[in-house]
């Protein structure tokens, strides 16, 4: 078999769930016999996955990147847009006849892959313009938001094949570019997960419920608290029972990203405010490892996302063999077999039923 020079294009090589698909995808190629390597513009060795710093994976990032991730704060879209336009007119000097570029996350590659012929796939996670919060925005932002959405739907229509990530994202991005869908046949591909390192453990003797997820908002890891205070007000559980139960909530967590920040501190008022100290544990950035151990020692794991676009959490605590307690909606209804693999719930109440 030929082997052909493959390039992925990511903005941020962080820990999130798109990183994870990332690296595994490019370890797939790889395992193929092709030539793999990753262009970013950010990699932190202290703060990614294994693959990236064991050399398993060729990682290149340009010497200098003048352009910071956000200006004060704010015009984060833009800055990833042309942190990756500069990023790839990076990979046509330094490595100008890749056979096949994959692009995920940002769109704006595909203007100079296109302009240069080399062929290109876009791997969608989800419209970023569903992602912009519009909501008590300026005039200003708003006609900056319109901008940055044409940009995002004309670049997109350059790409030579699109590929998302369950049905629940093809269906939304059909209905959010219904003239590129026309014209583009949009595939669903999964994301998947290597089951070998996922050896199942004992369980630990207390009952450990863990939620794995970024610090963000969207994630609803509110939910959660919320049921484990309804837990402990409908007085259902003994006293030992009680006692015996354990909340771990961890994930991926940098401190120059505001929403993190803001959203743990929010998380701790609540479980302070609901007097849940004693029985909730915040882990930040853990290790595969570490991430492998919680999965295989709990008893269960709640995903609490709201149309999350696919979610390889439900995966991994499935391949541990755990049963997932997830939203109904989004991915996870693709993913969880409800009454085998999981159960599917509506709000926090009824979370806490289910765990009940």
């Amino acid at each position: 078999m030929k082997q052909h020079k493959v390039v992925f294009i990511h903005p941020d090589l962080g820990i999130g769930g798109a990183e994870r698909w990332l690296v595994d995808a490019a370890m797939a190629v790889l395992q193929k016999g092709h030539d793999v390597k990753i262009y970013t513009a950010s990699w932190d060795p202290n703060r990614c996955f294994p693959e990236t710093k064991d050399g398993s994976l060729k990682i290149v990032k340009p010497p200098f990147m003048i352009i910071p991730r956000t200006i004060f704060g704010k015009f984060q879209a833009i800055c990833a847009l042309v942190r990756c336009f500069l990023l790839t007119i990076w990979l046509l000097f330094v490595e100008p006849t890749p056979d096949v570029v994959i692009v995920d996350a940002v769109s704006s590659p595909l203007v100079l892959l296109t302009l240069f012929g080399i062929p290109s796939l876009f791997y969608c996670h989800f419209p970023d313009l569903l992602l912009a919060k519009r909501e008590n925005r300026s005039c200003l932002y708003h006609s900056y938001r319109r901008w940055m959405d044409k940009m995002e739907e004309y670049t997109l229509s350059l790409a030579q094949r699109i590929v998302v990530n369950s049905h629940f994202t093809a269906q939304v991005f059909q209905d959010t570019f219904p003239e590129l869908a026309k014209k583009s046949a949009i595939a669903v591909l999964y994301p998947c997960i290597a089951v070998e390192p996922y050896v199942r453990l004992d369980s630990l003797s207390s009952t450990t419920i863990v939620s794995l997820n970024r610090f963000e908002t969207k994630k609803h890891v509110d939910l959660l608290i919320h049921a484990i205070a309804y837990i402990r007000d409908t007085q259902k559980l003994t006293n030992e029972q009680w006692i015996d139960l354990v909340v771990v909530i961890a994930g991926g967590y940098d401190t120059r990203v505001d929403e993190n920040v803001t959203c743990l501190q929010h998380l701790r008022s609540l479980v302070e405010h609901l007097d849940l100290t004693s029985k909730v544990e915040f882990l930040l950035n853990i290790s595969d490892e570490e991430r492998r151990s919680l999965l295989s020692s709990c008893k269960m794991v709640v995903y609490t996302p709201i149309d999350e676009h696919f979610g390889i959490v439900p995966l991994e605590a499935m391949a541990m063999k755990k049963p997932v307690i997830a939203h109904n909606s989004g991915g996870p209804k693709e993913t969880i077999i409800d009454g085998e693999t999981g159960l599917l719930c509506e709000d926090s109440p009824e979370v806490g039923c289910t765990l009940l």
